[in-house]
C-alpha cells in the first residue's frame, strides 16, 4: 500500500480528461503526548522539524512528505495556524511560551485537494451522435479537485518515477 495517495508530476485520469499533477495539498492530524489533536495544513508544517529524520538538510535522499508515526517538533505558533479539535489545558498554558517546542506524532494524512494540469481528453462513444458531440465538446474539469472528486481521480502511470530514476 503506498504512503500517499497522489504524486506530483503523475498522469491521472478523471472521466475522459487526461493531465498531470501539478500539486497536491494535505492536512495533517497531530497527536501532542498529553492527547491534544490539531489538524495543519502541510503548507504550515513545513516549519516543523521531523525528528525522527536525521539526515543532513542537503541529503538527497531527504524526505519532505509526511506520514503516520512520524514525530514533528515546533513553537506552539506554528500548530496555532491549524485547526484544534480537542486542546488541553496544559497546552493552552504554553501559548505564550515562545521558547517551549512541542512534540506531535502524525496519525493521519488526508489529501485536501489535487492541482492538475488537463493535457486531452480521451475519445468517448456514447450511444447517439448528439451526446457523443457534446462529451468532445465538453470544457475541461477543474484544475484544483477536492472533496468527493477526489474519489474520481486515478493515477494512470503510478511508477513513471521510479522508471526515471532508474
Amino acid at each position: 500500500m503506498p504512503l500517499e495517495e497522489f504524486t506530483a508530476d503523475v498522469a491521472v485520469g478523471y472521466g475522459s480528461w487526461v493531465g498531470m499533477i501539478k500539486s497536491i495539498d494535505s492536512v495533517l492530524t497531530l497527536k501532542f503526548s498529553d492527547g491534544s489533536i490539531c489538524e495543519l495544513s502541510d503548507r504550515d508544517a513545513v516549519d516543523l522539524e521531523d525528528l525522527t529524520d536525521k539526515r543532513d538538510e542537503d541529503c538527497e535522499f531527504k524526505r519532505y512528505d509526511y506520514y503516520p508515526g512520524q514525530l514533528l517538533s515546533g513553537h506552539f505558533s506554528i500548530f496555532e495556524k491549524g485547526n484544534f479539535t480537542s486542546c488541553s489545558t496544559e497546552l493552552k498554558n504554553l501559548k505564550n511560551s515562545s521558547k517551549v517546542a512541542l512534540k506531535a506524532m502524525v496519525e493521519k494524512v488526508h489529501v485536501a485537494s489535487v492541482t492538475v494540469n488537463w493535457q486531452c481528453q480521451a475519445y468517448e462513444a456514447k450511444p447517439d451522435l448528439e451526446s457523443t458531440l457534446a462529451a468532445i465538446n465538453a470544457a475541461p474539469p477543474p484544475s484544483q479537485i477536492e472533496g468527493s472528486d477526489l474519489e474520481k481521480l486515478k493515477m494512470l502511470n503510478v511508477f513513471e518515477p521510479c522508471t526515471l530514476q532508474i
